[in-house]
Parts: structure tokens; sequence; C-alpha cells
């Protein structure tokens, strides 16, 4: 049964055990108008149980800023993971501002 994260925008455990991650989907209106990088948003997912993170497998990181054309314009993307094997679990690591969505089964 295909399951959703709901919208996160903190870092969060989706899951603790074995799933197939389906899609990732986030936006962001972060500033990108700084050159220091204080304007990215950055989404990784783990094959994680828990929000320790060391010595388990990095599935995907997606980093971007917002702002991309003029004022503040919302950046939106969504990625098919075409059912990418998660053995532990899912946890989303999220830095900056934006807001991002799971979908697994």
């Amino acid at each position: 049964m295909v399951a959703t994260s709901g919208i996160l925008t903190t870092s969060t455990v989706v899951c603790t055990s074995k799933h197939k991650l389906m899609s990732i989907s986030a936006t962001t209106l972060a500033d990108c108008s700084a050159n220091d990088g204080s304007g990215t948003f950055t989404v990784k997912v783990w094959d994680s149980d828990t929000s320790t993170t060391t010595g388990d497998i990095e599935m995907f990181r997606i980093q971007t800023r917002g702002n991309h054309s003029a004022g503040n314009a919302a950046f939106n993307f969504e990625i098919d993971t075409h059912g990418a094997i998660a053995g532990k679990g899912l946890y989303v690591e999220i830095a900056g501002t934006g807001q991002v969505s799971i979908t697994y089964e």
C-alpha cells in the first residue's frame, strides 16, 4: 500500500522498516540572492530507521535554492525514485527553508 510522509519541514524518521521509496516532492522559497549558501535548501533521504546516520546509506540528496527568477518565486521539484529499496527505514534530513513530502510503499 502506498503511503505518504505528509508535508515535512524538519528532519523526520518516516518509517522504521523495509520500504520502497517511490517519490520525493519538495518546494522552497529560500532567497538565493546571497552567494554565501545561506539560501540553500537541502534534502537527504537515508536508508536508516533512526536519525543517527553513521554507517547508513544516503539514498538521495537534493540541493537547490529558490528565487530562480525574480522576486520570491517558489522552486518546486519532484523526483520519481522508481521504488528504490530502503532496507532499514527512511529518514529524511532537511536543512534550510522548504518543505518535502515522501511517497513510499
